[in-house]
């Protein structure tokens, strides 16, 4: 019945003007109405079957309305794709992106699978066949349903003649037919299509809702998801490139307004769509997060995209100062298979932009070799985190003497791993993936808490007067917890607090100097001493000695060791001074040979370490070294 009913409205939007045509045809909605979704390559120039309402930037006809019947009886869902009023059934064909070709002349759309006649007429003297296509990508439970619906039509006389009508010249009607027409279609159109339309918009915004992120207005997470399957097919795989694309806005964030860093991710998503090809995709799936497909022919071209596209999202810093800026970085995933599913391209791509912001480089690229040592770094992290359980870290030492005296006056505090496997292992070995898997912090705290247990043994006997330093990193010390567990941790146990010396890496105080600055404070008003580590190895400057409150530093072996040359050596004594005048300590550490030993002294430092005076040894070793120590140098103490 309602096949008639849709026959009688195109025979009479023949009679009547295309204004009207447009009021009385079954609109298609353009978004997927659940299930499974078939994508249709539309034709815009196929009145009354099928066009193009620039209006409404909808398909009608009574093709559309015929797939909406589909859809009731089947859960198919149909979706007009690259809507418009070009027609680009033929690209879209080649491209393997559209499933069905809707309404097209036989002939005039090539490598087809399938094809089904609508219907044929006369014109020009010759025969005309209007068919709807079937692509190879189409399984039968796409083109079942469809044939079989158009076979049980049974006005095809009258459907013929509405399509012979809507190909040829308009016929001049009279201002009777024209109302008689404008009656009958008011009539049908308030029966039939008022409730439909109502409940189409209600789906289509519904859907339309599901399928848009509502901050930026492009699409989110289902939507790339959807794309990616239905766009992205197995011809075209490998011209695919997976692009994970972000940026920190917890730095914006800190010195600037929800609405601000609001405004950056609208404006990132401008880009984003400005930038797109025409078979390229994008979506916000997370707060500063983004997604992208892109099309390109080799990773170099995608190299030079990414940059391209990178110095386009960063241009938002101009408006900030420095302190807060955060810069945009992709990971970039290769679709170099046509098996990979959506959920892994979206991890490898996630993987490649972690590491990019890591090691802070504008993109990354998850290769082959990249996601193997990706593999077996988290193999490593896995096992790291079990060993912390299991005790596997252990306290080590080395000891470190007085420069005038030659008397031992403290050591430093180290870590090596007893792996069941692999036996005895060095710290670099393990410290860069503790850090970047989050759980360096664990065993900062573990060998802190050795620590303190050696110490307070230490304050029971002759030992009493040695202090140990310890070693913080700066993903541990710039926690704003730091203090607290610091302090939970030394409350447990009685030493005297200058014995214990808070020692940090020069990238400590690199970043978050704020809170790394607090904690360092709150340690130094307990009592505790505070230490900077290598000291002309990495991106510390002589202001930070001013800035913190530094007791003791300590000059980097590779200074200690260009001693030797009078520049090295002239160095080395300008750094003690400049120290002394702050009245800080100095230690110089690594020293290995007897002239590395005579210039440390001559320079005056205060303090020596290094294998010249002792080994890194095992905890339960240091008592034995002490004695040993003592009695070979004459030492009492």
């Amino acid at each position: 019945m309602m096949k008639k009913i849709t026959a009688v409205i195109t025979a009479c939007l023949i009679f009547i003007s295309p204004a009207l045509s447009v009021s009385a045809a079954v609109e298609y909605t353009s978004e997927p109405t659940g299930g499974k979704t078939v994508y249709v390559a539309g034709n815009p120039d196929m009145y009354p079957i099928e066009y193009y309402d620039s209006s409404t930037k909808t398909y009608k006809g009574i093709l559309p309305d015929l797939y909406a019947e589909i859809s009731e009886s089947t859960g198919l869902g149909f979706t007009y794709i690259r809507s418009g009023s070009k027609n680009e059934q033929n690209r879209l064909v080649k491209n393997k992106q559209a499933e069905i070709i809707s309404a097209h002349i036989k002939g005039e759309v090539g490598e087809l699978n399938d094809s089904i006649l609508l219907v044929s007429f006369e014109k020009d003297g010759e025969t005309v066949e209007v068919c709807i296509g079937f692509t190879d990508i189409a399984d039968s439970s796409v083109s079942s349903p469809v044939k079989e619906a158009i076979e049980k039509i049974t006005d095809s006389e009258l459907l013929a003649l509405a399509l012979q009508t809507a190909v040829q010249t308009p016929k001049t009607v009279s201002v009777r037919w024209l109302i008689i027409g404008i009656i009958v279609l008011l009539v049908v159109i308030a029966v039939l299509v008022a409730l439909a339309v109502k409940n189409k918009i209600k789906t289509q915004r519904n859907l339309q809702d599901k399928l848009t992120d509502p901050l930026t207005g492009i699409g989110n997470d289902k939507y790339f998801e959807q794309n990616f399957y239905h766009f992205i097919t197995p011809a075209s795989y490998s011209l695919y490139y997976i692009t994970y694309i972000s940026l920190n806005l917890q730095r914006v964030e800190k010195y600037f307004s929800t609405t601000e860093t609001e405004e950056i991710e609208r404006c990132a998503a401008n880009v984003l769509s400005s930038f797109a090809g025409e078979l390229d995709f994008a979506a916000r799936i997370g707060s500063g997060v983004f997604l992208c497909a892109f099309q390109c022919p080799s990773e170099e071209e995608m190299g030079v995209r990414a940059t391209e596209l990178l110095d386009k999202l960063n241009a938002y810093k101009e408006k900030f100062f420095e302190e807060c800026r955060a810069h945009f970085r992709a990971g970039i995933f290769h679709l170099n298979s046509a098996n990979i599913p959506f959920e892994t391209a979206l991890l490898n791509s996630r993987q490649a932009y972690i590491f990019a912001h890591q090691n802070k480089l504008p993109y990354t690229f998850a290769t082959a070799e990249f996601l193997n040592k990706e593999a077996t770094k988290s193999k490593l992290q896995r096992k790291l985190a079990d060993a912390i359980k299991n005790n596997e870290f252990k306290l080590y030492m080395q000891f470190i003497v007085d420069a005038k005296s030659g008397g031992i006056k403290g050591a430093e505090a180290l870590s090596r791993w007893h792996n069941p496997e692999d036996g005895v292992l060095l710290p670099t070995s393990y410290i860069d993936a503790m850090i970047t898997s989050g759980i360096i912090e664990h065993l900062d705290f573990h060998i802190f808490e050795e620590v303190c247990r050696q110490l307070e043994k230490w304050s029971k006997t002759d030992k009493k007067h040695l202090w140990i330093s310890c070693n913080f990193t700066r993903a541990t010390v710039s926690k704003s917890n730091y203090f607290k567990r610091f302090e939970e941790i030394v409350n447990k146990y009685s030493f005297e607090r200058d014995k214990l010396i808070i020692e940090l890496t020069e990238d400590a105080l690199a970043d978050n100097k704020a809170v790394a600055f607090q904690n360092i404070l709150a340690c130094k008003k307990l009592g505790f001493k505070v230490a900077l580590d290598d000291l002309g190895s990495g991106c510390s400057s002589f202001r930070d000695l001013c800035d913190y409150p530094i007791d003791m530093i300590k000059i980097d072996r590779h200074i200690v060791a260009k001693s030797i040359t009078p520049r090295g050596n002239a160095l080395l004594r300008g750094i003690v001074k400049f120290a002394h005048d702050l009245e800080i300590k100095v230690l110089c550490e690594g020293v290995e040979t007897e002239k590395e030993n005579i210039n440390s002294k001559n320079a005056e430092c205060d303090y020596i370490q290094g294998y010249y005076y002792s080994h890194v040894l095992p905890q339960e070793e240091t008592d034995a070294f002490l004695v040993k120590y003592q009695k070979t140098n004459n030492l009492n103490t």
